[in-house]
């Protein structure tokens, strides 16, 4: 086909790519789902978050955008927000390393981020038809899948014992608390 006929198709194709694009815009949230994933409490992920934050969430590791479990904090990547947002309280700190703590907004993509990351499989976990040791959030910080961060911690350790019992729904707050505190 000369390089004459091939713009037309190009063309053509180009608005029927754009066409579906602009369609799936005006699907109704209904029709897409709700987008909700099963998840353990929210209420008592402030305290997990910040173990995370600590353990996984520095710049090299999943404190950068783009990774399948993506960790904001105040020491890692901030959570994009328009100036004037009333979820920073000093836009001048909100920086990593600045003054402005992990944000409530933060905290809460954080918390989306570890359920999200295999949706499927944490809802069977919730029901009781997969042990939480099947989920990928348990195995890569025991390396019992490649990690390219290593071990964090086995199965008897105070962040494993956060981690896993706020998944359970009967969080160690005095596990995660004293995984906060271990250099």
């Amino acid at each position: 086909m000369s390089r004459s006929n091939r713009s037309p198709l190009i063309l053509v194709a180009g608005l029927a790519l754009g066409g579906a694009l602009i369609t799936v815009g005006c699907f109704s949230e209904a029709e897409l789902g709700d987008g909700q994933v099963a998840c353990p409490s929210a209420d008592s992920f402030r305290t997990v978050s910040a173990m995370l934050e600590r353990r996984c969430g520095s710049a090299d590791c999943h404190g950068v955008e783009g990774r399948p479990l993506r960790i904001y904090s105040q020491y890692g990547v901030r959570r994009p927000e328009p100036e004037g947002s009333t979820n920073v309280s000093d836009f001048d700190q909100y920086v990593p390393g600045g003054e402005v703590a992990t944000t409530d907004a933060e905290i809460y993509d954080n918390y989306l981020s570890a359920c999200a990351l295999e949706p499927e499989k944490m809802a069977l976990v919730l029901q009781g038809e997969e042990d939480v040791d099947s989920l990928t959030l348990i195995r890569k910080p025991r390396l019992e899948e490649k990690h390219k961060g290593g071990r964090l911690w086995d199965g008897a350790t105070k962040g494993d014992k956060c981690l896993t019992s706020w998944i359970a729904g009967a969080i160690d707050k005095e596990a995660c608390r004293l995984e906060l505190e271990r250099p």
